[in-house]
């Protein structure tokens, strides 16, 4: 089996207001939350970075971290400068905020990213709705996204309709894992102690 080649980029922008402190650094079990999905990531990919403004708090994980290109453009200008950094590679992202992600799904998405007849960008689309933070995007949407940017839109589908796309329904999507897990984020102390009685760690919560 060949090795992959498709990067794998681990999105840290945001700034866990709801949450209260930066929330890919809350503790998961024997590990943070960043590190869990940095860990779920890398079976599928050649190599991680990561993309955030701020490195600093993410020096202990000795993964290179990458500036957004156009700063303050939110989820876009994440995804945009992780495309960037792939060069002629797909890159599959994933928010530092999903504790429950799992590798099948990685292995999935960079599976069909790098296939000769492969889309522009694969995202999930099930039952809980669109997660273009945990995706794969190929080098087509560069230039789409800075089309978009040109035009003071951070809406993340809206270059969609520009590049050819590729849903992961929820019949696929159920051969991988279980959706509420796997796309289950932490934006609030609520929803961390949800995401730790979904992993059977409720009591660590802090």
């Amino acid at each position: 089996m060949s090795e992959p080649t498709v990067l794998g980029a681990v999105m840290t922008g945001g700034q866990s207001r709801r949450f209260g402190r930066n929330k890919a650094l809350a503790e998961f079990g024997d590990r943070t939350v960043i590190e869990r999905v940095v860990a779920a990531l890398a079976p599928a990919v050649e190599r991680i970075v990561l993309v955030g403004s701020d490195p600093e708090p993410y020096r202990f994980l000795g993964l290179p971290i990458h500036g957004d290109l156009r700063p303050d453009c939110g989820a876009l200008g994440g995804i945009h400068t992780a495309v960037a950094v792939a060069g002629e590679r797909p890159v599959v992202v994933a928010s530092c905020d999903l504790p429950l992600v799992e590798t099948p799904l990685f292995l999935r998405l960079a599976e069909l990213a790098s296939a000769t007849d492969a889309a522009d960008a694969v995202v999930p689309c099930g039952r809980t709705g669109l997660q273009p933070l945990c995706a794969a995007y190929g080098p087509a949407c560069k230039s789409a996204i800075e089309a978009q940017l040109d035009r003071g839109r951070l809406k993340v589908a809206e270059f969609f309709g520009s590049v050819r796309l590729r849903l992961l329904r929820a019949e696929e999507l159920e051969a991988l894992g279980d959706e509420e897990r796997m796309f289950f984020n932490i934006n609030t102390p609520e929803e961390y102690r949800r995401a730790l009685e979904l992993a059977g760690l409720a009591g660590d919560a802090g």
